[in-house]
């Protein structure tokens, strides 16, 4: 049953299967009646009626691996009139005319451009932004560097021309306060927190020479998405939220909130969250919380909300983002609306919620916009806890709110006590360089990259998800390593790993006390179970451990987690067994942690067509590092199961997994796997 080609079959059916549509058209949920579609078997006859019917009860979190397929606005002014444009069943000038979230939308409304490009912002010396540093908080700027740096600007204002004062660019300003010539020199870096940073440039800016424009908005169709594991996906999580609705007034449309705080910029990821629900036929509301409102709101100083946003965006981050309320003077409103009066708006908005949806980015950034940086260290589960993450909480707890996101809206919906233990969020780490180093407290955002170092919040991310450690884009970034290591090191007894394009399904508790979960999309999703695993004691040694239990399930394979906590697997009676009878034999790989080679995946794969017992790969070692080469081993018992579905997808199940410093084991990797 495993054939030679079967693997480039597999991985192409796995991350790429769902682009040959011919036909197919998603029948989307819009509140009305639609025919039924045999191909995609996601399927709304009407507004209470499921999308796939189950026995298990609602659902209560869609916990999606990221890189789920768009079509998108962005990019595709040459596809106004042709289909197929980026995931789009047609030209952009059909979509605005029929999907429900456009109407009223002119194409020179939409931008289609393929990026966002932000101005350059020039900043000017006068007495109306003297004024605005004037008037500034405290809490942004002390007093004794707001005298000094107002002394300045004034001494400034009487040495120069009027026309020399305007149209500068942030640089010459910084260079023209340090200047000598004119005392007190102010060194901005080091005498100015980045807060009275922010303050100070926010008060210099000039407008825009634009601002009387409207801003061009970004469009997201999902009515007319071409690939139908994102569809299913959307549709799984809108069937649910509509669940909710009917149950508090039949036929009302779901209300789905979207939190876009993991970005570096919220408001540009804004409009492609809320259109994309919109063409779902739902209500959306764009929740704008993030970083730097959790400190407006904490602090009530709603109107200098940009202010804590500049300065919280900019903190970890590559790019620059000051001045977004310039860019988007809308949205920027919004922030301070909600902001006020202690929140009562946000709040309100909260509690009305069907669902909320998570976005990608980092899900630090996710996290410090519901809770306090103490939060994370505090031994206590309440401090620190904002009010909008308690609302949401007792949402969820008594079963009214669907939880959703994906990529860092994956990874944050962890958290909460599982047999006594916190249960971690992974903040980041590349594989091989957690396995030699362990992982560390997040303090802050920092981008994510190749050969980061492993980050971790002890005490968890939102708290929706009790069951083990969750991470996304799993096996296209080889991540089972850094899974592996995070449940070890934790204590927990499961982790769970989401590939792109594809969801783990949650449902509540069912009469029984136990909790069902299934796979939908286009990936799989990878099982640590840690609890007869057995860990190297001594702690300074390298880390080492034996008899991890590992999973892999695709669509159709699912999950039932007892009331008792224990795991148990169930493969598709669909699918079919290998044929090949195992034999003691080792397929040896290396270099299988590197992201995006799927080797780990491969290896399995091959031990399966060779009927191998064993599979053994090795990390690899960093260029000019003395540090250890670690070896993966994978072992099939008689209780191991593989299985090809009738898409030609492989699951596994109750295979076991030993990591160790390479070559403890004796074994040379000689790279059998090509």
């Amino acid at each position: 049953m495993f054939g030679s080609n079967f693997l480039n079959k597999y991985l192409n059916r796995q991350f790429e299967r769902s682009s040959a549509i011919g036909s197919f058209t998603l029948c989307v949920l819009s509140l009305s009646a639609c025919s039924t579609n045999q191909e995609s078997k996601h399927v709304v006859l009407s507004s209470n009626q499921n999308v796939t019917q189950t026995n298990y009860g609602d659902v209560s979190n869609v916990i999606i691996g990221g890189g789920m397929r768009s079509c998108s606005s962005m990019g595709s002014k040459e596809f106004m009139q042709e289909a197929n444009s980026r995931y789009c069943l047609q030209g952009w000038s059909k979509i605005l005319r029929e999907d429900i979230a456009f109407t009223g939308l002119k194409a020179s409304d939409v931008s289609f451009e393929p990026a966002i490009t932000h101005p350059a912002f020039s900043y000017r010396i006068d007495a109306s932004s003297i004024e605005k540093i004037r008037a500034l908080s405290e809490q942004l700027m002390a007093k004794q560097i707001k005298d000094k740096v107002i002394a300045k600007l004034i001494q400034v204002r009487e040495a120069k021309p009027e026309t020399a004062l305007s149209g500068m660019s942030w640089k010459a300003l910084v260079d023209l306060l340090a200047s000598q010539d004119i005392s007190p020199a102010i060194q901005l870096k080091n005498e100015l927190s980045t807060l009275a940073h922010s303050a100070l440039r926010h008060s210099l800016v000039e407008p825009l020479e634009t601002a009387t424009q409207p801003r061009l908005l970004q469009a997201r169709s999902v009515k007319f998405l071409s690939d139908r594991s994102s569809s299913a996906i959307y549709q799984t999580f809108l069937e649910a939220t509509q669940r909710k609705a009917d149950q508090k007034q039949p036929g009302s449309k779901p209300k789905i909130g979207i939190v876009t705080a993991s970005a570096e910029n919220p408001f540009n990821d804004r409009d492609i969250s809320y259109y994309a629900f919109k063409s779902l036929g739902a209500d959306v509301v764009w929740l704008p919380i993030e970083g730097g409102l959790r400190q407006a709101i904490d602090q009530q100083l709603c109107e200098f909300a940009p202010i804590f946003y500049a300065d919280y965006a900019n903190r970890g981050s590559l790019r620059d983002y000051s001045h977004m309320d310039l860019l988007y003077p809308d949205l920027a409103a919004q922030q301070i609306a909600f902001c006020k009066n202690n929140a009562s708006a946000l709040n309100q908005e909260l509690m009305k919620l069907d669902g909320i949806f998570f976005t990608g980015g980092n899900q630090t950034r996710h996290l410090e916009s519901f809770i306090t940086k103490q939060a994370m260290y505090s031994v206590s589960s309440s401090d620190g806890v904002s009010e909008q993450l308690r609302l949401l909480r007792k949402q969820y707890a008594e079963g009214r709110l669907v939880v959703a996101g994906s990529s860092a809206g994956d990874a944050v919906q962890s958290g909460g006590q599982w047999r006594g233990r916190p249960v971690p969020m992974i903040g980041g780490g590349d594989s091989v360089k957690v396995l030699r180093h362990g992982y560390g407290q997040i303090d802050g955002p920092e981008p994510e990259a190749p050969g980061a170092k492993g980050s971790f919040a002890k005490n968890g991310g939102l708290g929706f998800f009790r069951f083990g450690v969750l991470d996304s884009h799993f096996s296209q970034r080889a991540r089972e390593a850094r899974l592996v290591r995070l449940v070890a090191d934790s204590g927990v007894d499961y982790g769970f790993g989401v590939d792109e394009n594809t969801a783990l399904v949650v449902h509540a508790s069912a009469a029984d006390g136990s909790h069902h979960m299934r796979v939908v999309g286009a990936g799989g999703v990878f099982v640590v179970d840690a609890r007869q695993a057995k860990l190297q004691s001594e702690k300074l040694a390298a880390f080492k451990i034996e008899n991890i239990m590992i999973h892999y399930l695709n669509q159709g394979d699912s999950l039932t987690m007892t009331q008792a906590g224990d795991l148990q697997v169930q493969l598709s009676s669909d699918s079919k067994k290998s044929s090949q009878p195992m034999m003691k034999q080792a397929i040896t790989a290396e270099r299988i942690q590197d992201s995006g080679s799927f080797r780990f995946l491969k290896l399995i794969q091959k031990m399966g067509e060779d009927g191998a017992d064993k599979g053994i790969g090795s990390t690899g070692r960093e260029q000019n590092s003395d540090a250890s080469e670690f070896a993966l081993t994978i072992r099939r018992t008689s209780d191991s199961e593989l299985r090809i579905n009738t898409e030609g997808n492989l699951s596994y199940a109750r295979l076991r997994l030993d990591i160790a410093p390479y070559p403890s084991n004796g074994v040379v990797i000689d790279n059998t796997l090509r």
